[in-house]
């Protein structure tokens, strides 16, 4: 049986990896933001939102 200390040992490894996620590149940032905020890129999508900016958008 787990104890309180050993369970949250555990949970801190589990959500460490997700703490340092690597940074995406600029094509990758475009299509998460229109996966999030639209029904996901249209062709053109992710070049007009590299072309004018992650934070524009």
């Amino acid at each position: 049986m787990f104890s309180r200390a050993s369970s949250a040992i555990l949970a801190a490894l589990l959500l460490a990896p997700a703490l340092h996620a690597a940074p995406l590149a600029p094509g990758q940032q475009a299509v998460h933001v229109l996966n999030r905020l639209a029904f996901g890129p249209r062709p053109g999508d992710v070049e007009r939102v590299r072309h004018m900016g992650v934070q524009a958008y």
